[in-house]
């Protein structure tokens, strides 16, 4: 029976050990794609610019009746976004496998070089 449970112990370990791992590369395709978002609202922003003069289509917010244009903006403070404003951290999973390899001086292979440095604090 000891067995047993150690077997289903370490079973669950394992588990519980590759479900972090795919968290920390979920979480670091994130920031990937935010950046990649971030840099394609400030091309469309400019294109939108540029034709603001004569431009094809208009886009009217429903509830207010108003011209609009989409915008990426803060979800904290309702500032725009704008890319070289914005800059990924190590979310809670990296900081807990930074904290996890740090006695070995080395990063974590798990971490992407553009994330790797000292983790910022929440």
């Amino acid at each position: 029976m000891e067995k047993k449970l150690e077997q289903r112990l370490n079973g669950l370990r394992q588990e519980y050990n590759a479900g972090q791992k795919m968290l920390a590369d979920l979480e670091a395709q994130k920031a990937d794609l935010q950046q990649t978002l971030l840099r394609i609202s400030g091309a469309i922003q400019v294109l939108e610019e540029l034709l603001a003069t004569e431009a094809p289509l208009e886009y009217v917010h429903q509830k207010c009746g108003h011209k609009t244009r989409a915008t990426l903006t803060c979800s904290e403070c309702g500032e725009p976004l704008r890319p070289e404003e914005v800059k990924p951290r190590l979310g809670p999973a990296l900081r807990k496998l930074v904290a996890e390899s740090g006695a070995a001086g080395e990063p974590h292979p798990d971490i992407p070089p553009l994330l790797r440095g000292t983790p910022s604090r929440p």
